[in-house]
């Protein structure tokens, strides 16, 4: 559906209905602009008048043009009310832009707004379209602007973490996920996390769910995402055999039949509100009692290849952990595409998300023993044993086979070439070029993962930021 707005609408419209190309670092962008224009109503009319609302796109005219619209939540934002072409510059909006996009001077050319029309619904439309125009040449100087998300780490200082959820939404991070262990709960951790951040997707990297009743997982959900504006997405996976049986005491059984039946009584409630499912597993004849503002993403945590295959056939996405690019490109991309292919469907729309333990640090020393004791530590877990053996990795397997069976230090036996597929401690320039990686292997939706906490800060920073 194309809706044409015109100057009234654009009056009425909110900051937070957002026009641009639909990427985390657009919208940054373009807010930034918007943020310079006052129109104090909300985008309720609009939105109102064609049933739309958060998480939404709306297909938008302005002139003889049109733009996918997200719309991303309403709320106040105050600025400069700008009515003429010079004022505009003279807030060196511009020059700033220009600077932030990487634009080279003499590059991008700011066009005159429409004669005789200085209303500031023009103003926001020929912002609007400028801004579209700008960023447009950004991505042919500079190549396509790339996705990249973070993952939280939640460790013994909860405000901390807090702090860096709200950096990463600062700085244009597209997405920041959390994993459910076994201390603060992923849901309560998130849901202050939407109440503190504006724009940024909220996702689990992963609950287990043989501990939560899917309709249990299906109301947690659909809150935290009514709670964030329709931000959040559900990673969910089966969790290790030796913490779901002998640590809880559950069978856990056919894990990929699990799998299967779970996500089917998910995406039924996410798409209809109601559930009538009779498996091996869980027997559900449920409904949910309020409305859904929009269906769920779903992504499965896969570390084996047919979890994978299961993926690509009925979930959105598939999340990994302490996956080398390797592997992201010889494993993982071949296991989703036959899932999909199974399914009728494209690679297109599947997020292959890659969470890539980095640190940028002048104490390379310190952040890459960190580095190597956490592929040395997975490797006692046999999903991600498997993981380093499918990769090619079998020698340094059993060297650190070898160093735990002498009571020594097993991540010596973490080899460079190892520890180089897994992640990366070093410049930013170094890290990007570890990130790109990821990329060229398959994952469309790298996360940095930063492993040393007294560089959180600047490694979030910088890894964004164009070298």
């Amino acid at each position: 559906m194309t809706v044409w707005v015109h100057d009234e609408d654009l009056v009425s419209t909110h900051a937070a209905l957002l026009l641009a190309i639909g990427d985390a670092y657009s919208r940054q962008v373009l807010a930034k602009v918007l943020q310079a224009i006052d129109h104090p109503r909300g985008m309720a009319r609009l939105c109102g008048r064609h049933g739309v609302g958060p998480g939404d796109v709306l297909r938008i005219g302005l002139d003889d043009v049109e733009f996918d619209t997200l719309i991303v939540g309403a709320h106040p934002v105050a600025g400069a009310d700008i009515r003429t072409r010079q004022d505009f510059q003279s807030q060196n909006l511009g020059v700033e832009l220009q600077r932030d996009l990487g634009i080279p001077d003499g590059k991008a050319l700011m066009q005159r707004p429409p004669q005789g029309r200085r209303s500031r619904g023009a103003l926001l439309q020929y912002a609007c379209l400028w801004t579209c125009h700008l960023l447009m040449v950004a991505r042919e100087h500079n190549g396509r602007v790339e996705r990249l998300g973070t993952v939280i780490t939640l460790g013994n200082d909860f405000p901390t973490a807090l702090a860096q959820v709200q950096l990463a939404d600062e700085l244009g991070y597209e997405s920041a996920w959390v994993t459910d262990g076994v201390a603060r709960d992923a849901f309560v951790v998130l849901t202050a996390f939407a109440g503190a951040t504006a724009q940024i997707t909220l996702g689990t990297s992963i609950v287990t769910f043989y501990p939560r009743h899917p309709t249990v997982m299906a109301r947690q959900a659909l809150s935290l995402d009514e709670v964030s504006a329709g931000r959040f997405v559900l990673g969910i996976g089966t969790g290790h055999r030796n913490s779901m049986e002998t640590q809880l005491g559950y069978t856990m059984g056919d894990a990929l039949a699990a799998t299967r039946e779970y996500v089917d009584v998910l995406r039924q409630v996410f798409t209809t509100g109601s559930v009538s499912h009779r498996g091996e597993f869980w027997n559900v004849e449920w409904s949910y009692p309020l409305p859904r503002p929009r269906e769920l993403k779903i992504v499965l945590a896969a570390l084996n290849p047919p979890l994978m295959e299961l993926s690509g056939e009925i979930a959105d996405g598939v999340v990994l952990w302490m996956a080398s690019d390797s592997y992201v490109r010889d494993v993982v991309v071949p296991r989703v595409a036959a899932g999909r292919a199974r399914a009728g469907k494209s690679l297109d729309g599947f997020d292959i998300i890659a969470p890539i333990p980095v640190a940028i640090t002048d104490d390379v020393e310190h952040a890459d023993a960190l580095l190597r004791a956490g592929i040395a530590r997975s490797g006692t877990q046999p999903f991600y044993r498997r993981e380093y053996l499918n990769a090619g990795f079998k020698e340094e397997v059993a060297d650190m086979d070898a160093l735990r069976a002498r009571g020594e230090d097993p991540a010596r036996g973490v080899s460079d070439r190892l520890s180089d597929a897994m992640g990366k401690v070093g410049s930013q320039a170094e890290v990007q070029a570890c990130i790109e990686r990821f990329r060229a292997a398959g994952a469309n939706l790298p996360l940095i993962r930063p492993l040393y906490e007294r560089d959180t800060e600047r490694t979030l920073r910088e890894a964004i930021r164009r070298a």
